[in-house]
């Protein structure tokens, strides 16, 4: 432990980070509040003994070169990202990285129901962890240890945190990690495989987003009963060896417990079929072949149209998704599956790359009329939202889609007259208007 007071050298700098006080311990080493320069700053410090089992100068170099890497995407902060490196005090360094905000906790407490958080956050949070880990792995790196443990979360917002970026390894070098049980692809779990890699970082990916949605373990089931105590030997089965999804359509000799997988009960049966698909894909396909697992490009497009589709029922406040299966065709009417209220269908804004429900409050993103494979991968960047549904002060039955972008919009009525609409301006929600931005065509219709 390092005492109050003690000052540490940074590397390539005149200046040292003073210790304050203790923030919190793990089994690499504690963290510590420093400051540095003038301001506080976290330092994370590593423990002598965890430097002895790794190769601690190759993990020293892989650190230093991250920092001169810099994160992957500076947009929403979503990486606290090593700073800046210490010199060797006392057989030990560490490294510097901004504070975390005290109103994000960690995702386990989440997971544990410790801290409510509203599944139209956790939607936003999820899209969120794509995107970050989309950004890492296109800028050549793997995580490697993903697991509940990695990420906080503002319960309030939906905004995302990931920490002990320490790990990070470009495609095909070796941290000397190998993860978090529960969250290890398989072929690292039997040993088939040394090291994590970006490919097993997609699997760890799909586990955290079901649990996310679902907070249960999706390998968790009825098997586990099979032994009392989850062993080495039962873990290499249930995760390694023989991998069997909770909800597997083929196979039910693992299905969720009534009375211990409750969440998994109450939620997977109202998630969209398109994403219990991908689910499917990712944990019956993708376990057994690691070149087939579900890639982020894919869960942005399937978590982005789930938060499009998402809605609160005005009546009981609960949180549904504009499917099928809840509505009334021949009434286009929406029919809420907790009480029972009716409510007309919203109409859709169509276009090469969406269907977008135009909910009062519902955002048109970049990634709503461009390909995602041509724009930035921080799809919920402010930046990116260029419009919002709003409704009239004065008469609030009218609904419109006000212009957040930085262009003027170009509208045909449905009378034909086709008129701009300006930056901060509004365009009314009418079945048949069509709207070109940027050159793209949207059409807003009642299906």
């Amino acid at each position: 432990m390092l005492k109050k007071g003690t000052l540490i050298n940074i590397k390539n700098s005149s200046n040292k980070v003073k210790i304050i006080e203790t923030l919190g311990e793990g089994g690499q080493g504690t963290v510590y509040l420093v400051n540095y320069d003038g301001d506080e700053y976290a330092l994370k410090w590593y423990h002598n003994q965890y430097l002895e089992e790794i190769d601690s100068t190759k993990f020293y170099d892989n650190l230093e070169n991250n920092i001169r890497q810099g994160a992957p995407t500076k947009a929403e902060n979503l990486f606290l990202w090593p700073l800046l490196m210490t010199e060797l005090y006392q057989g030990s360094f560490g490294y510097l990285m901004e504070l975390r905000d005290p109103n994000f906790v960690e995702l386990s407490k989440i997971l544990t129901a410790d801290v409510k958080c509203s599944m139209n956050k956790r939607v936003k949070a999820s899209l969120l962890f794509i995107s970050a880990y989309r950004a890492l792995y296109n800028t050549g790196y793997s995580y490697q240890d993903l697991n509940d443990g990695n990420f906080f979360i503002n319960p309030d917002t939906g905004d995302i945190k990931i920490c002990d970026n320490d790990n990070v390894c470009q495609h095909g070098k070796d941290a000397g990690i190998k993860g978090k049980p529960g969250y290890m692809a398989p072929e690292i779990v039997t040993g088939a495989l040394r090291a994590p890699n970006a490919q097993t970082d997609k699997h760890s990916l799909a586990v955290i987003l079901y649990r996310m949605l679902c907070s249960d373990d999706p390998f968790i089931g009825e098997r586990v009963g099979d032994y009392p105590c989850l062993t080495e030997k039962a873990s290499l089965f249930l995760y390694g060896e023989n991998p069997l999804f909770i909800f597997d359509p083929d196979d039910d000799s693992n299905k969720p417990i009534h009375g211990v997988h409750n969440d998994s009960l109450a939620v997977w049966p109202y998630l969209p079929k398109y994403l219990q698909n991908t689910f499917v894909d990712a944990f019956r396909i993708g376990v057994k072949d690691p070149n087939k697992r579900v890639e982020y490009l894919t869960w942005q497009k399937v978590f982005l149209r789930l938060k499009g589709n998402m809605l609160v029922c005005p009546k009981c406040g609960t949180e549904d998704y504009l499917i099928k299966e809840y509505c009334d065709i021949k009434k286009k009417k929406f029919i809420c599956p907790n009480c029972n209220s009716e409510y007309p269908i919203p109409l859709v804004l169509k276009g090469k790359y969406c269907s977008l429900p135009l909910f009062l409050n519902a955002k048109l993103y970049n990634a709503h009329i461009h390909s995602l494979n041509s724009i930035e991968t921080d799809i919920l960047d402010k930046t990116n939202i260029l419009g919002e549904v709003i409704a009239n002060k004065k008469h609030p039955e009218y609904w419109g889609i006000r212009n957040l972008s930085k262009d003027t919009w170009y509208v045909t009525k449905t009378n034909g007259e086709v008129i701009q609409v300006l930056p901060n301006k509004v365009v009314l929600i009418e079945n048949g208007v069509k709207i070109s931005i940027a050159g793209n065509a949207l059409e807003i219709v009642n299906k």
